[in-house]
């Protein structure tokens, strides 16, 4: 004879008996997760200092300098891919090579 459907609201256990670390969560938790927007996905409230401990300001600090290297990086591989794609356009292209330079940009 089959099982009987659960309550409303009950929450399914797996065979064992035992409700699982994963569905402890009550079931407005899990609508206001799902209507999260992604700003209300954001880091979880800290505990501590507002200013984080230690290691998180030294790791914000380190993803700081990596991102300004990176973005230097950047700005100068732009460059020289835009000075490349000129010069290229230059070489093959005879209507780019006699227009004025003021529309080539």
């Amino acid at each position: 004879m089959p099982e009987p459907a659960p309550a409303a609201g009950a929450r399914a256990r797996p065979a064992g008996g035992r409700a699982s670390k994963t569905s402890a969560r009550t079931s407005a938790e899990r609508v206001a997760a799902a209507a999260a927007g992604p700003d209300d996905l954001a880091e979880p409230p800290r505990r501590g200092s507002p200013r984080g401990t230690a290691i998180e300001r030294r790791t914000a600090a380190e993803r700081a300098e990596r991102h300004a290297a990176t973005l230097k990086r950047l700005e100068r591989a732009a460059g020289k891919l835009s000075s490349a794609a000129i010069a290229r356009m230059d070489e093959n292209l005879s209507w780019y090579r006699n227009m004025p330079p003021e529309h080539r940009s």
